[in-house]
């Protein structure tokens, strides 16, 4: 397995930024998985269905775009930011914009990102909705955000969600844009502000002073002598390479701002 693995690894060579059709206009039945558009392209990537281009997508990009490219609830128009993979091993960076939904069809159109836009870090752009529609959470105002830990979100809100369970309250969480310049509750780095979003535990209603609790014990916040992980949780956080802000809103909800150092 090993072997094969690194053969594997060894075929993928580096970005290729060749001008393949930027722009390509592509129709996708959502209940066949049939897609039409353009043959150079399909022949380009040994494209002919959904499943083959699941297949096609580079291994760490694979699994968002399984869970959100077909979402029942996307919300047109919307990007994802993914890497194809050809049969040379030659990879493509591209901008996948869902354009429009129309009985039972997806319109789409695919833009290769040149060399000059890659540069500049485009794996690390997300849109809120991606994140919303892949790990089930509320969005009010989509945008786009610089996050190239989004990977890193999904144990970390199954931790979230397994402690606002232990308390016994709504599991619901309201994603959002963080509009101020935050610093860690843990380590005290300035958050990079491009990275930054907000989790509102709106279930979870707190006073100022359960904020100590939460950051330094795994004590319930709501059930006397009960437990709940909340100290693990966040250090889990703290050590997937994440920053947390700890805090509660005008509604004395719950609410976490999450993002990256200015250097990583």
């Amino acid at each position: 397995m090993e072997t094969l693995e690194l053969r594997q690894m060894q075929t993928i060579r580096q970005e290729s930024f060749h001008p393949i059709l930027p722009g390509v206009e592509l129709t996708i039945d959502i209940e066949s998985g049939a897609i039409t558009g353009s043959e150079r392209f399909f022949s380009t990537y040994s494209i002919n269905n959904i499943h083959s281009w699941v297949q096609a997508v580079f291994e760490q990009d694979r699994e968002t775009v399984q869970q959100v490219l077909l979402h029942p609830a996307i919300e047109p128009v919307h990007s994802l930011y993914y890497r194809l993979v050809m049969p040379t091993g030659v990879i493509h960076s591209i901008e996948h914009v869902i354009l429009a939904k129309f009985e039972g069809t997806i319109w789409t159109e695919v833009r290769l990102l040149d060399k000059a836009q890659a540069s500049k870090g485009f794996q690390s752009t997300i849109y809120l909705q991606t994140i919303a529609l892949q790990y089930g959470l509320k969005l009010k105002i989509d945008s786009k955000i610089q996050f190239p830990q989004a990977r890193r979100l999904g144990p970390i809100l199954k931790e979230i969600k397994d402690c606002l369970r232990e308390e016994g309250v709504d599991p619901d969480i309201e994603l959002a844009q963080a509009s101020v310049e935050p610093v860690c509750s843990l380590c005290g780095l300035d958050l990079f502000i491009p990275s930054t979003f907000t989790l509102t535990l709106t279930g979870l209603s707190l006073t100022r002073a359960n904020l100590d609790t939460l950051v330094n014990e795994d004590h319930s916040l709501c059930r006397v002598g009960a437990q709940s992980p909340w100290k693990a949780m966040l250090s889990h956080l703290h050590s997937a390479g994440l920053h947390v802000v700890v805090g509660v809103n005008i509604n004395r909800s719950l609410v976490f701002t999450i993002g990256t150092g200015s250097s990583d």
